[in-house]
């Protein structure tokens, strides 16, 4: 199949990552034809409103888009080309306004039922497209403070002590991100052996994250980090939680609780490690999965 495929994307690297976890998936089944990414703020509204393109390179047959302010543009240029319109992610538009939608599935209202709509376990990631190598590797992401869950330092900062002395043949990476509190990784660094590797988000490279969880035997996150965590379920690690009490019962705690009540994931024990469960859990697709049902819904 030709496609030329115009990815409308914003500032936020997380909508970026949906995008490109699809655009891999969709290289990966051997479509041809070419892929262009626009930035939404390179269109003036005068473009948007008369669905004019001038960056474009080649007239698309699909126009994708992920993050609220990205919807319009899309939709414009994709009506100006008579292209499908696609978009990744609960729009802000009603539901019929796009050709197809892929929706994380926590996202989704109860009655959503449609053959345009696409419910993934999760945001899509780049995780899923690499091999899963493991080595003798562990790791911990942290979020923070956020309306889900509450936050407790000495909570967190507990489990992360028991689960590196309990498991001391790892080699062990923490990462935070920008919710975690100010001081964190220092007063973790104060009480860790020397051997564990601090990546501050600020200073990690792109794709780090996904790397390091593509090598990783044991991945431990904050059950507020949802992305994360459907990140590390499409890794091929096994995957544990570290304990935060619940300030809410939405759909973001329901979607953890889901997990854990599927053993697909698990709260870290007194004995510091994760008990998996007796069947050995696929990991998640999730990218692939999407991109082979748009190919099909854009098949003649």
């Amino acid at each position: 199949m030709s496609l030329h495929r115009l990815y409308v994307h914003d500032s936020r690297p997380g909508h970026r990552n949906q995008l490109k976890g699809l655009e891999a998936a969709i290289a990966n089944e051997h479509v041809s034809g070419s892929a262009q990414w626009l930035h939404h703020s390179q269109f003036k509204l005068r473009h948007i409103l008369l669905g004019q393109s001038p960056h474009l390179q080649h007239k698309p047959d699909v126009v994708i888009a992920c993050g609220h302010r990205t919807h319009l543009t899309a939709l414009r240029l994709a009506a100006a080309h008579r292209a499908h319109s696609v978009v990744v992610m609960k729009p802000s538009w009603p539901l019929n306004s796009f050709d197809s939608m892929i929706l994380p599935a926590h996202d989704a209202s109860d009655n959503v039922s449609s053959t345009r709509v696409l419910l993934t376990h999760g945001a899509l990631n780049t995780v899923s497209l690499k091999p899963y190598q493991p080595a003798a590797i562990g790791l911990i992401a942290l979020g923070g403070i956020s309306g889900h869950y509450g936050w407790s330092s000495e909570q967190v900062i507990s489990d992360i002590l028991r689960i590196i002395t309990q498991n001391p043949e790892l080699e062990w990476s923490i990462t935070d991100s920008r919710r975690t509190p100010p001081g964190m990784l220092d007063s973790l660094r104060a009480q860790l052996p020397s051997t564990v590797r601090f990546q501050p988000y600020t200073e990690a490279d792109a794709g780090w994250l996904a790397h390091t969880m593509s090598r990783a035997q044991h991945i431990w996150i904050t059950p507020d980090s949802v992305s994360m965590v459907y990140e590390a379920l499409s890794s091929g690690a096994s995957v544990g939680l570290l304990r935060l009490p619940n300030r809410a019962n939405n759909r973001i705690t329901r979607a953890i609780d889901h997990l854990v009540a599927h053993r697909q994931v698990q709260y870290v024990s007194e004995s510091g490690q994760i008990c998996a469960p007796t069947d050995h859990l696929p990991r998640l697709l999730e990218a692939q999965r999407a991109a082979q049902w748009l190919l099909a819904r854009l098949s003649p």
